[in-house]
């Protein structure tokens, strides 16, 4: 508790779902599911999305990261992610996005405290340096 408070401390993230979404049509079923643009995301790039059924009723909250130029990650809770994947297989055809369960393939962990950007930094994550870190996290 008392290295959180002063530096940095991490915990892993409760177990979430995430799937990999790609195909020619990909960013354009994710844009129809979710109230987001997340045709417009570049590679490498990420956004919250909220995902709602076609009558508006609210199923998940997601993170979407695009990997790939016709790929993208979907990161939701498990709870939501059953919903939101029944959902998927409903109203997005598998001949124009393919999606794959990789929710065994990553893991969730979050960073707390006052020098995250240091510690973040020193892991090499994605390439940021401190002062990127740094400014970002102002």
């Amino acid at each position: 508790h008392q290295g959180g408070r002063r530096r940095a401390a991490y915990f892993r993230l409760p177990g979430g779902n995430v799937r990999r979404v790609s195909g020619t049509k990909a960013a354009e079923g994710l844009t129809g599911r979710v109230k987001n643009e997340v045709s417009k995301l570049a590679v490498g790039k990420g956004h919250y999305a909220v995902a709602l059924s076609p009558k508006g009723k609210l199923l998940a909250d997601l993170a979407v990261l695009r990997t790939q130029p016709e790929t993208f990650l979907v990161e939701t809770s498990a709870l939501a992610g059953a919903e939101w994947w029944a959902m998927i297989k409903k109203y997005v055809n598998p001949r124009l996005a393919q999606y794959k369960d990789e929710s065994a393939t990553y893991l969730a962990i979050g960073v707390y405290g006052p020098k995250v950007a240091a510690v973040v930094a020193r892991l090499g994550v994605f390439g940021y340096t401190y002062a990127t870190l740094a400014t970002a996290m102002e």
